[in-house]
């Protein structure tokens, strides 16, 4: 117990929250009310014709079972923590609420795509629930930022910091191929897009971070000692600012150019992998189209 105590005092309190609530969620949904999965699951097809939005928040906070649940609050304990040290408490906070937002909107537009453009149905009708496109954003920034050159395959080999989150989504899918692919992609798509200055419009600057931090009604939390005040925007993008226009431009070029390039890489892995996961919920009726979505139509889904 002693122990216990002692990580829960070393972790920073933005990763400790997350950690709790996705844990407290599973024993109430799972152990205590035993509910229905699939009401907290991602699919495309019910946020676009039912309109349950919902289901982009609670899909990245609920998981398929213990496994999954310990899996993904491991690696969140790890990357959370140290990126946490680093950006700050509700800098990183601000982060992940954005993160969760970002992938389940660009996961649904992938699926939607697909759904229209290539007639490929099978992501609209699947349902994915799971922490790990949030993960994989995180990792994105963390192996970019850190001070590691290099980073260790499984313990098989040694691939540049910057590839490790892509090597590692081929990896996965290779070692256990019930993972979602898309939702692990979408959140390297989204981590890139953070990595290059994409979402700087929206993500709080240092200052107004800095008077969230110093607001007497969060003493509460600021005074405690795990809690990391914000500290100077440094790391959130590569290339640092640029003070002329053409510079700006040149760096808003960068982004698109490889924001893209992502996507279709992604999107070609989609359309020409043989890859079918199992342990999935997906409508196993045909398709013409984009139907609306039918109560008696069985499902299956896929972990992230």
């Amino acid at each position: 117990m002693s122990r216990f105590n002692e990580l829960l005092q070393r972790t920073p309190q933005t990763t400790t929250g997350i950690i709790a609530l996705c844990v407290i969620l599973h024993v109430v949904t799972k152990v205590l009310l035993d509910l229905n999965l699939r009401i907290f699951t991602l699919c495309p097809q019910l946020v676009i014709y039912r309109l349950e939005i919902y289901r982009i928040a609670t899909s990245a906070l609920f998981h398929g079972n213990i496994m999954h649940l310990a899996m993904n609050m491991m690696t969140t304990l790890a990357i959370g923590s140290l990126l946490e040290k680093r950006f700050g408490t509700f800098r990183l906070l601000l982060i992940i609420l954005w993160s969760i937002l970002l992938t389940g909107i660009l996961y649904i537009g992938i699926a939607l795509f697909l759904a229209i453009i290539i007639q490929k149905n099978q992501l609209m009708r699947q349902h994915s629930v799971g922490f790990s496109g949030v993960i994989f954003h995180l990792s994105v920034l963390e192996s970019n930022l850190g001070t590691h050159q290099s980073r260790s395959v499984f313990g098989f080999f040694d691939v540049p910091s910057y590839l490790y989150p892509w090597v590692l989504l081929v990896g996965l899918q290779i070692f256990m191929p019930g993972l979602s692919f898309t939702g692990h992609l979408v959140g390297i798509l989204v981590g890139t897009l953070q990595l290059y200055g994409g979402l700087n419009w929206i993500l709080w600057g240092e200052e107004r971070l800095k008077r969230v931090d110093n607001w007497s009604r969060l003493d509460f939390l600021t005074r405690q000692h795990n809690f990391c005040p914000t500290t100077a925007e440094t790391g959130c993008q590569v290339g640092g600012q640029s003070s002329s226009l053409m510079g700006s431009v040149r760096q808003g070029s960068v982004i698109v150019r490889r924001f893209l390039f992502y996507v279709l890489a992604g999107i070609q892995s989609i359309l020409f992998s043989s890859y079918n996961p199992v342990n999935t919920f997906e409508d196993e009726d045909d398709w013409d189209g984009l139907p609306l979505y039918s109560d008696d139509q069985s499902e299956r889904g896929e972990m992230v």
